[in-house]
């Protein structure tokens, strides 16, 4: 039993995603969840839909973090995260290569609070990035290493144009 357990990292232990589904039914009062690069079941587009369903569910309301890189996430699947899950403040969405813009931005305008981007390697244009964090009013932290679209000196050139400091790229 672990009613009372606010945080779980499971980050990086190859722990099948049936176990994780387990802890999150028995553990409702989860505040941050990092279940990022668990196994190769994650690449599975029907399970990770699964499993954003079993979050809404279970701990919607109570998420604040979750860290998610390596999930096959859709926009769909993020959207429904969103509604479900409005008081994220804190996400890792890295290697999501099925999402664009339209998840991110969604994301941003429902859970009001995000002030940490976790997005490395997604394939965010130059204009995606611009309207993700002029959007973001709280952002504080955006990683955005290995976006392929994104260079060193396009980064620079709008952090010096953006009026919000972002305290690290």
């Amino acid at each position: 039993e672990c009613s009372h357990l606010r945080r779980l990292n499971v980050g990086c232990t190859d722990m099948p995603l049936i176990c994780v589904f387990e802890i999150v039914r028995k553990c409702r009062e989860l505040r941050d969840l990092d279940v990022c690069y668990i196994c190769d079941e994650v690449k599975d587009e029907v399970k990770c839909g699964q499993f954003m369903e079993l979050i809404g569910n279970m701990i919607g309301k109570n998420l604040r973090m979750i860290g998610l890189g390596n999930f096959d996430l859709t926009d769909t699947m993020l959207i429904s995260l969103a509604q479900s899950c409005p008081n994220i403040d804190q996400i890792g969405i890295g290697n999501a290569t099925k999402l664009t813009k339209t998840g991110i931005l969604y994301l941003i305008n429902h859970c009001h609070s995000i002030y940490d981007i976790n997005a490395h390697k997604i394939n965010l244009t130059e204009t995606d990035f611009e309207e993700i964090v002029k959007a973001c009013k709280n952002l504080k932290h955006l990683d955005i290493d290995g976006c392929p679209n994104l260079t060193a000196e396009r980064i620079l050139r709008f952090h010096l144009m953006y009026p919000n400091p972002i305290e690290d790229w």
